[in-house]
């Protein structure tokens, strides 16, 4: 269930998360701690190039494809290598691009997760959760398709959280 905090008489201010500006803050200092984390281990792994020559291909007129004569779909994340492209066509490369929209991406997430914690306590500990898991903080500028895996997922979440009975959707 999605909680929303709120500083209502009979509440223990120092528990939970006060008015719009203190939440705001607080959401928006966690956000950039992590941001800081995303942007030192930033990297690019090597599968990500597989994606980015094809990407690279496909802008030069040349198609989809990884060599130019061969009529092979080497990417395996259609909707991934769609934003490089249109990164790629908007800034004119590719290296820091890629590590923009993974970034981006990544920092999207964060504040749907939190969103789910009433105290700013839980938000800390949700912040400190994600950095202390490797793969969050790694693979979060990869160029993987891992940061998009993680908007879609904190989106899914969200919506499902909204329903007060998810079942009743399906059942007819």
């Amino acid at each position: 269930m999605l909680l929303r905090a709120s500083a209502g008489a009979g509440e223990d201010a120092g528990r939970t998360i006060g008015g719009g500006r203190r939440r705001r803050l607080l959401m928006a200092g966690l956000t950039l701690a992590l941001a800081a984390v995303f942007v030192r281990l930033a990297w690019l792994g090597d599968d990500a190039y597989i994606t980015l020559r094809c990407v690279e291909n496909w802008v030069s007129g040349n198609g989809l494809r990884w060599n130019t004569m061969d009529r092979v779909q080497t990417y395996t994340h259609p909707l991934w290598m769609l934003l490089l492209a249109m990164g790629r066509l908007c800034c004119g490369e590719l290296y820091f691009t890629t590590i923009g929209i993974g970034l981006l991406l990544s920092l999207l997430a964060v504040p749907a997760l939190l969103r789910f914690g009433a105290t700013a306590a839980s938000w800390v500990a949700t912040a400190v959760l994600l950095v202390s898991a490797r793969a969050f903080g790694e693979y979060a500028t990869s160029g993987l398709e891992t940061p998009l895996t993680y908007v879609l997922l904190a989106w899914f979440c969200t919506i499902v959280a909204r329903e007060h009975e998810p079942r009743r959707r399906f059942d007819r």
